[in-house]
């Protein structure tokens, strides 16, 4: 992993889906010093930044650190975790038992 072409990716994403580095920042609750020196490369994101960094620039975790674009099923799944993060504590559990019975559902338990 390149420190460098993490910090360029995200840079870039940056770039795309803010008007600066200090909105950036804002939305993912950490200071624009710590954003600048990771678009710089002169460190990586801590894991719950990491994590906050992909779903809110719409990316994979791999995408940031790596490079590797997301198939299909991995949108999928992120989709749905940001669903799942907006939802009320009774929608949560809503949407829990509708998933659990579209497993019972596929794999055939009765």
């Amino acid at each position: 992993m390149n420190f460098k072409d993490t910090g360029n990716r995200i840079q870039e994403l940056r770039k795309t889906r803010f008007h600066n580095r200090v909105s950036f920042a804002q939305a993912l609750q950490t200071s624009d010093e710590n954003i600048k020196r990771i678009e710089s490369g002169k460190g990586l994101p801590s894991i719950d930044l990491l994590i906050k960094m992909a779903l809110t620039l719409e990316v994979s975790t791999d995408y940031i650190l790596f490079g590797h674009l997301m198939t299909p099923e991995d949108e999928a799944s992120t989709s749905l975790i940001r669903l799942h993060q907006q939802l009320s504590h009774a929608g949560k559990k809503a949407l829990h038992k509708i998933a659990t019975e579209i497993y019972i559902l596929e794999k055939g338990i009765k």
